[in-house]
């Protein structure tokens, strides 16, 4: 518990600095017009996503060396907040890309490219925009997914604690049958002994007896002659 929990937290600062780096990306598109104020938004936004990155590091460390019945849900929410990570390095180097252009147009003075360049603004806004609001209903679907295999993992192993506790019982029972076969088999040898030993005496008995009838009629023969 100790160790998802340390992944939580790291998770938790990790959307705290992606979280940053978004709002600050979108004001330096919102700030295209004022490079100065656009580039430091942007600057702002990479030591954002440089202390992500780092923590992502850390996350990454943490599920390579968690137990195997969670490894795959914290992976799979790595790969997540990696894909966000991604998705707004991306916006940061749209957005210089545009600043590399517009610098172009302020240095030759193309009327038709800067107004080709607003348009492209619009739509590079409108796109980050819909990306943003994309990756967002993806973390949380891939957080979705983690609780409910999380919940699942929880059932698989009250179910096979269950399992163990059943075998535990049962193995007593054969322990306390065992016991009692060993008790029923001194009981029915001694009876066996008992009735070897009553056999013995009834052949006994019968011997003495057939010898002394025996004994008898010789005795009445011999007085007779």
């Amino acid at each position: 518990m100790a160790e998802e929990a340390l992944f939580d937290h790291y998770e938790d600062e990790l959307r705290s600095f992606l979280a940053s780096a978004s709002r600050k990306t979108a004001a330096a598109m919102a700030a295209i017009g004022d490079e100065t104020s656009c580039r430091a938004s942007l600057e702002s936004a990479g030591d954002d996503l440089s202390d992500a990155s780092g923590v992502l590091k850390s996350m990454a460390l943490e599920s390579k060396t968690s137990g195997t019945d969670k490894r795959q849900r914290m992976e799979a929410r790595t790969a997540a907040v990696q894909a966000e990570v991604d998705r707004v390095k991306g916006e940061i180097k749209r957005i210089r890309q545009m600043l590399t252009r517009s610098d172009r147009i302020d240095l030759f003075g193309d009327e038709d490219l800067e107004a080709g360049g607003l348009a492209d603004r619009a739509r590079m806004v409108e796109s980050s925009e819909q990306k943003l609001k994309r990756g967002t209903d993806r973390i949380q679907e891939s957080i979705r997914v983690a609780n409910e295999t999380e919940s699942v993992g929880a059932g698989i192993l009250e179910t096979l604690s269950g399992q163990r506790q059943t075998m535990l019982r049962a193995r007593d029972n054969l322990g306390d049958m065992d016991e009692d076969m060993t008790r029923s088999r001194g009981i029915l040898s001694t009876m066996s002994r008992r009735v070897t030993v009553h056999r013995l005496i009834i052949y006994a008995t019968l011997a003495l007896f057939v010898t002394a009838l025996l004994m008898m009629i010789l005795f009445k023969a011999f007085r007779r002659t």
